[in-house]
């Protein structure tokens, strides 16, 4: 029996649930979940996407560089972490699994949601003096993920 897209799409919900608890409880994104959520979306590149795998590959670059460019630029401007790499390297398994151009979409829905979140616990946020991100990142994929045709 073939693994079929409602299985892909439990693969990569379970993940994404397990990266944002994560995220949530530590701060930090263990380099092990990253690295699954990436190989596990190239090998639904190689499988199932019908895209070719080019489009997943460059995703996954397109998905790293710039978040963690920022983050690298924010660090040097503010001297404390504002986006840690492992938000960039969660980015790039968004690219590994909807191929670059769904990037922005993701990126998109992940800083509105983040921004609300901001807004309305902005006490909470304020004694903890961060959020975390990756909650936000994996609901913009799964968002994109389940509206899109697969």
């Amino acid at each position: 029996m073939a693994f079929d897209s409602f299985g892909w799409s439990v693969l990569l919900v379970a993940l994404l649930l397990v990266v944002a608890i994560a995220d949530i409880r530590t701060r930090r994104i263990p380099d092990a979940l990253n690295a699954s959520v990436i190989l596990t979306g190239v090998a639904y590149a190689l499988i199932a996407s019908g895209q070719g795998v080019g489009d997943h590959m460059l995703g996954i670059i397109i998905g790293f560089v710039p978040l963690a460019l920022f983050g690298e630029l924010y660090w040097r401007l503010r001297g404390r972490e504002g986006l840690g790499l492992g938000d960039a390297k969660l980015f790039a398994g968004a690219g590994a699994w909807l191929g670059w151009r769904d990037l922005p979409l993701v990126l998109l829905i992940a800083s509105v949601l983040g921004l609300v979140a901001a807004l309305i616990f902005r006490q909470a946020l304020v004694e903890k003096g961060q959020i975390a991100f990756a909650p936000f990142i994996a609901a913009g994929i799964m968002a994109v993920w389940i509206t899109t045709e697969r």
